[in-house]
């Protein structure tokens, strides 16, 4: 099938260009113009992402180990060992993807960053494949790290979402990431290494 297009090269020019005849791109037996051309292109694009999501969302986030437990403590907003006493689901952020949204109260027993006291406020989202999202649950005892985030009011889209309708606008509040860093269940391998390197915490409040 003749599209219409041709590789060419400029006059004057070291690249390569493309070139199309009479201002027209054929695209699946159907001729176009730039702006519909366009509007396809963004359709294809998003069905590709979409699908690659969903595909993402059945693989899981993937990364290496982390092996640096104590290193990976620079930087982050609060570290500590805690227990999950309440996991409130949040409400939907209005107009955007309705991505699940916990706030969580946490006990703290130990801690290497932060100044915290006994308890704690986290915000979290559910995993998606974009590493975000630690998953944890009422009553159970974790390792975690948790960034220093400021609360954002997002746009309406596919895939975004905000804090601004439980978190004022640019407050610091905290997000924890156990994906990817050495945070996790207590009871978990990996976890009890990570606690070992990073030695004996503080206790909160003295």
């Amino acid at each position: 099938m003749d599209v219409g297009w041709e590789t060419g090269r400029e006059s004057g020019s070291g690249g390569g260009m493309i070139k199309h005849n009479d201002g027209m791109r054929q695209f699946a037996g159907c001729v176009a113009s730039g702006s519909q051309y366009a509007l396809v292109m963004r359709a294809l694009l998003i069905a590709t992402i979409l699908i690659g999501l969903r595909a993402g969302d059945a693989l899981g986030c993937s990364c290496l180990e982390p092996t640096d437990a104590k290193g990976l403590m620079e930087g982050m907003g609060a570290v500590f060992r805690g227990k999950v006493m309440q996991r409130e689901v949040l409400a939907p952020y209005p107009e955007t993807s309705h991505r699940k949204r916990y706030r969580l109260t946490m006990q703290v027993f130990e801690q290497w960053r932060g100044n915290l006291n006994g308890s704690v406020t986290l915000y979290d989202v559910d995993p998606r494949p974009d590493c975000m999202g630690a998953r944890l649950e009422a009553g159970r005892e974790y390792l975690v790290y948790a960034s220093d985030l400021r609360s954002w009011a997002a746009k309406p889209g596919i895939f975004s979402f905000g804090w601004a309708d439980v978190v004022p606008v640019d407050a610091t509040m905290l997000q924890p990431h156990n994906v990817c860093l050495p945070g996790g269940l207590v009871s978990d391998l990996r976890v009890q290494k990570a606690l070992r390197q990073i030695g004996k915490g503080s206790v909160p409040g003295k």
